[in-house]
């Protein structure tokens, strides 16, 4: 019998085949993760979808389709914004392009999704940001407005995070702001029926936010400005107010 304490530096040929198995594998793996993040799975910092709620099951796949989900068919997330007063205030550019995600996928699979990743223009690492765009459906009203809280809930769970409500025609809206000197969080939501509209951005500022050259209320008011445009896209006849 070999004593415990001795490790066995011949292992049988199933193991050494395994571990064979498992190096083949280690690049693709490593590849879809990869592509996971840049597609926003799960990397945005927003759980996403309330579990159990109509237009996702507790596993995040796509379930039964939300009574609200006809205004939503269809709908290219990506096109409807313009991204560009987001980028001139961060100095940026995409590091990763904003991509149209259909339901069923990312990370709120409720309905459809456009991430993208930011960096700066100039390739300076001082700061760089997740953006997440999103539009919701839900069963009912009132599933929706369950999920509009639950969300917030957990938003402000964040560090130094306050909120103010932005007032418009939907019939709620919050903006989430705050986190540390280096990593912060904007966090633009707005109900209106069983719609939900979402506009995120995690960033991260290296060497802190005082010499970046613009400040968190300046990126708060683009995400606001985000929401808002998604909002009245969908809801072209409703226009919005100042949101302030």
């Amino acid at each position: 019998m070999r004593s415990a304490a001795r490790p066995d530096t011949h292992p049988p040929a199933a193991l050494r085949r395994a571990r064979s198995r498992r190096t083949r594998l280690a690049g693709p793996l490593l590849a879809a993760g990869l592509l996971l993040a840049a597609t926003g799975c799960g990397s945005d910092g927003d759980s996403g979808t309330r579990p159990g709620a109509a237009g996702a099951s507790k596993g995040g796949t796509a379930g039964p389709e939300p009574a609200g989900a006809s205004s939503t068919v269809g709908l290219k997330v990506c096109s409807l914004v313009d991204f560009q007063p987001l980028l001139e205030t961060v100095q940026g550019k995409f590091s990763v392009a904003p991509k149209d995600i259909k339901p069923g996928y990312g990370s709120d699979p409720g309905g459809p999704q456009c991430p993208a990743q930011l960096a700066r223009r100039d390739g300076r690492t001082d700061f760089t940001g997740q953006l997440h765009l999103s539009v919701v459906p839900y069963g009912s009203e009132k599933e929706a407005s369950g999920s509009f809280d639950w969300r917030m809930a957990g938003v402000r769970k964040g560090q130094g995070v306050s909120v103010r409500n932005l007032d418009g025609a939907w019939a709620k809206g919050t903006l989430a702001s705050g986190g540390s000197n280096s990593s912060r969080i904007s966090y633009a939501l707005l109900r209106d029926g069983s719609l939900l509209y979402k506009a995120q951005l995690t960033w991260q500022a290296i060497s802190g936010t005082k010499d970046i050259g613009f400040t968190a209320a300046d990126v708060d008011t683009r995400i606001v400005d985000l929401v808002k445009e998604l909002y009245t896209a969908v809801n072209p006849g409703k226009g919005a107010a100042d949101g302030s």
